[in-house]
């Protein structure tokens, strides 16, 4: 089985890749912020398994929330072989993402 994960130098990504790599079955690939588009096209559209754990919880600025997890979640996704069916999609992010999303439209 082909298992993509992000995040691993974060604590969860750290500690479910070391957990993944003792299983012989699974052939996994970690994708950073060195990775390079191209691979993670690649590594996309080959996976059976997608791991999506890579974020940011505490940036500094509004911008950073976005690039690192909204605009990144949105290019795995939209990197995803399409004859693949998404099975379940879960975000930690996804109540600070709201509440962001809710002080950009109270300041307007």
């Amino acid at each position: 089985m082909n298992v993509v994960l992000t995040g691993n130098q974060g604590f969860i990504g750290k500690n479910l890749e070391i957990n993944l790599r003792l299983n012989k079955n699974i052939n996994l690939e970690v994708i950073n912020r060195k990775t390079k588009n191209l691979k993670v096209l690649k590594l996309c559209k080959n996976c059976d398994v997608l791991i999506h754990v890579a974020g940011s919880n505490r940036p500094s600025k509004n911008y950073y929330f976005k690039r690192d997890n909204v605009q990144l979640t949105s290019k795995l996704i939209n990197f995803l072989d399409p004859k693949k069916k998404i099975k379940k999609l879960s975000s930690f992010q996804l109540l600070n993402l709201m509440k962001i999303v809710n002080m950009e439209h109270q300041k307007n």
